[in-house]
């Protein structure tokens, strides 16, 4: 059995991945300039393989190499240091570490920013950047990680150096957005630190679907809750609120020449689509939600029902349903009627007039936009 010592270069941080220097375990002094860095043992001359528990900040290798020694030089019976070794080239990398990041990317189905189980997105690029041993972002010296999530939406980066970094995911479809994320900020991107042999577990990214809801407003002048090209005039410039269940108004649109109105980039929610009270002044002072409105949510479109219900001392409502289903790849895919499934074009406002129904009035106004 003989003893192998190993030493490294003693010139500041700039010769840790410089030549090694091995010795027999035997010599008594050393060539100033090294520094000790461990020793292990082997029951074969000329052959050893050691693994040693490195300083703090230093990466705990398997280092293997044969017949570095050759003629007198046997190991276990020189008492000579031999070196330099360069093989391998570095003992001490501090590029290299032993933190761990991960965890999934997954489809947020319902939009509560949390993970709860549910599907997986596969094949979602994923990038991890270290800022380098100075900690600056665009430096020479950063490194890129990069990898793809499995077949379950889950990813890792191992053998990580201690420092600063950057994830970013790559962009799905530019309608999915991100749901939720460590820093809260759902752009796609985190960025942490991490500490020595740090395992960081929890960088999570949910995705959301977002859709676009709409669709038309129209005075129902036969009264029959659907909309009659050339019988019932769409209304134009008459505002059209989405608001949460919540309360809070999430945006709002003007209905346009032909009474329509869109809302896009809506999350997974349940809404109402409100015409609220302070529209029916003046002119419309006389207007209510037509009878025949379909009950419930419903996905039928303007030649078919309509959806206004009175809402209370506001005005009308529609009530809608933002959602999807996963696809098989677990990403979701909105359930719209239009457009691939983006856009749920059946939430319609069918508008009465009491003047219309009025004994002797006539209702020939009718076939003109409002």
């Amino acid at each position: 059995m003989a003893t192998v010592e190993i030493f490294r270069g003693d010139n500041g941080p700039a010769d840790q991945n410089g030549p090694l220097y091995l010795g027999d375990g035997l010599s008594v002094a050393h060539p100033a300039g090294r520094t000790y860095i461990g020793s292990c043992t082997t029951t074969v001359a000329g052959t050893f393989a050691c693994t040693l528990a490195l300083p703090a900040g230093a990466l705990a290798n398997t280092w293997t190499t044969s017949d570095l020694v050759t003629g007198t030089n046997t190991l276990g019976t020189s008492t000579s240091e031999f070196g330099p070794q360069t093989t391998p080239t570095t003992l001490y990398d501090p590029t290299v570490g032993t933190g761990i990041v991960g965890d999934r990317t997954y489809a947020d189905l319902n939009g509560n920013g949390a993970d709860n189980s549910e599907p997986g997105i596969a094949g979602v690029s994923v990038t991890l950047t270290w800022f380098g041993l100075d900690g600056i972002p665009g430096n020479a010296d950063d490194t890129v990680y990069m990898t793809l999530t499995d077949a379950a939406g889950n990813y890792l980066f191992s053998l990580l150096p201690v420092g600063d970094f950057v994830m970013t995911v790559g962009a799905l479809d530019s309608r999915y957005v991100a749901k939720a994320e460590l820093d809260g900020t759902f752009d796609k991107d985190v960025s942490f630190s991490l500490v020595a042999a740090e395992s960081k577990l929890d960088v999570d990214f949910g995705f959301t679907a977002t859709m676009s809801v709409g669709d038309r407003v129209w005075l129902d002048v036969n009264a029959n809750g659907m909309y009659n090209a050339g019988v019932d005039p769409p209304v134009t410039g008459i505002i059209v609120s989405l608001v949460n269940l919540g309360g809070t108004e999430v945006a709002t649109a003007t209905t346009d020449a032909n009474g329509r109105y869109r809302f896009d980039g809506v999350v997974a929610d349940t809404y109402l689509v409100v015409i609220r009270q302070s529209e029916f002044t003046g002119a419309r002072s006389a207007w209510s939600a037509a009878p025949g409105a379909s009950a419930g949510v419903s996905l039928n479109d303007e030649n078919v029902d309509h959806n206004a219900w009175p809402n209370g001392i506001d005005g009308v409502a529609a009530t809608v349903v933002v959602g999807w289903t996963p696809n098989t790849l677990g990403v979701p895919v909105p359930t719209g009627n239009a457009e691939d499934g983006w856009y749920n074009s059946t939430i319609d406002f069918a508008l009465t007039c009491h003047l219309f129904f009025r004994p002797g009035r006539s209702s020939s106004s009718a076939s003109r936009t409002i």
